[in-house]
């Protein structure tokens, strides 16, 4: 459902990101919610794209690979190690560095 038309499981993978995040990296998720920044607006991306618009091509091609072996989570996975390996960086910047 996620890559039909309508995307009606885009909502959904935002939210279970957004509570992700809260769980895992929750001083960064108090932070994007001062700023106002929403999930859908770092990682629609990721989820549309499987990163091939923000990470070197070869390494998108491994991507999908391990998306058609492991699916949707995979997206998950490496998001979250995105913000894990930029999260220093995340925590120093206000909305108008983010977007």
């Amino acid at each position: 459902e996620l890559y039909k038309p309508t995307m009606a499981d885009l909502g959904l993978r935002f939210y279970q990101l957004e509570n992700l995040v809260e769980e895992f990296f929750p001083k960064l998720d108090i932070h994007f919610k001062a700023l106002g920044f929403q999930t859908s607006m770092y990682s629609s991306s990721w989820f549309l794209t499987m990163f091939t618009s923000t990470l070197p091509l070869c390494i998108s091609f491994r991507i999908m690979d391990t998306f058609l072996t492991d699916g949707v989570e995979v997206i998950f996975r490496i998001g979250l190690a995105l913000l894990e390996h930029s999260y220093d960086q995340l925590m120093q910047l206000d909305l108008e560095d983010m977007t």
